[in-house]
């Protein structure tokens, strides 16, 4: 099947809301979305937020499965949490669905109160940055801290 034929079939299933899994390839959501895992989708019933994983529809039909990094007049941003740059943004209408669930996993939105942060699109797990070039930032943060009364 064609990417426009995929896109237009997800969004024929999420739109009728229904649930779709879906096999995610590339590693651009590593570690939190391996290459080869399954991921539930569900239809949007609210906006999506900051933190959530959506599927969205860019342009030529190619679907997508990043973090929405922020919600703005243009459209929605997203990023993937290995990539260094945030993708364009897509109106609210080429975002597809959500994700909530990772090969079984639960809770795909990432809050501070879960102990794991997102800064600038990359995956924080209790202070230790699990991926990405912020790596040495977050180790001199970190000492500048200790140093403080």
């Amino acid at each position: 099947m064609r990417r426009d034929g995929l896109a237009a079939l997800a969004a024929a299933l999420l739109g009728e809301g229904r649930a779709l899994h879906i096999v995610a390839r590339g590693g651009s959501m590593s570690p939190f979305i391996g290459d080869g895992e399954t991921v539930r989708l569900e239809p949007l019933v609210s906006p999506p937020r900051p933190g959530d994983v959506a599927l969205c529809r860019g342009p030529g039909g190619a679907l997508t499965l990043h973090r929405v990094v922020r919600v703005t007049a243009a459209g929605v941003v997203t990023r993937g949490d290995a990539a260094a740059g945030d993708d364009p943004a897509v109106p609210l209408a080429d975002v597809l669905g959500r994700a909530v669930a990772v090969s079984g996993r639960q809770r795909l939105h990432l809050r501070p109160a879960c102990g794991r942060h997102i800064l600038r699109g990359h995956a924080l797990r209790g202070g230790v940055l699990a991926a990405g070039p912020l790596r040495r930032l977050v180790r001199g943060i970190a000492r500048l801290a200790a140093r403080l009364p």
